[in-house]
């Protein structure tokens, strides 16, 4: 990439992702590590049902909720830009990488949010339950990393989303 180039990298909201997935999972081995030094169980406890019933209950929430922020974002945006600069396509690409980022950010938060649940409660209660869902969770937020492929299909799609906006 060129140093002069206006059109968004993959890199940036890479780096803020894994920002978000890395500080998690270091949290996830400081409570591994306490895990171990105690007396812990495996077992379903009442805390840890409902823990876990509603950090799952998140999941849909954090694919649903950045759908429509980033409907509704683009759309705005869209209406806000000059046919003139809907035609340029670094004005265009660096409002997708708004939207795009915005969405990502979201998403991550609403899984890190109930994962940090999940291990606070694992840590409350000392059983080792809740951290294996908080670990599936991580593992999620972890396979959502937007890489370049996935990065360039969401910045078309909202691109053209954006440019579509009346």
């Amino acid at each position: 990439m060129k140093s002069n180039d206006n059109t968004p990298s993959h890199l940036s909201l890479l780096l803020i992702a894994g920002a978000l997935s890395f500080g998690l999972f270091v949290f996830a081995l400081i409570v591994l590590f306490l895990i171990t030094k105690g007396d812990w169980k495996f077992e379903l406890t009442p805390l840890t049902v409902i823990a876990s019933i509603g950090a799952i209950s998140i999941l849909p929430a954090s694919f649903i909720v950045p759908i429509f922020v980033s409907r509704n974002t683009a759309k705005m945006l869209g209406q806000a830009l000059t046919p003139e600069q809907k035609k340029d396509t670094s004005v265009v690409a660096r409002s997708a990488m708004r939207v795009l980022q915005s969405s990502t950010v979201i998403r991550f938060a609403l899984i890190e949010g109930a994962a940090i649940f999940l291990l606070v409660v694992s840590l409350i209660e000392q059983n080792f339950l809740p951290w294996c869902v908080a670990v599936a969770l991580i593992a999620l937020m972890i396979s959502q990393l937007p890489f370049k492929g996935r990065f360039e299909e969401a910045i078309a799609a909202i691109s053209e989303r954006i440019r579509d906006a009346k």
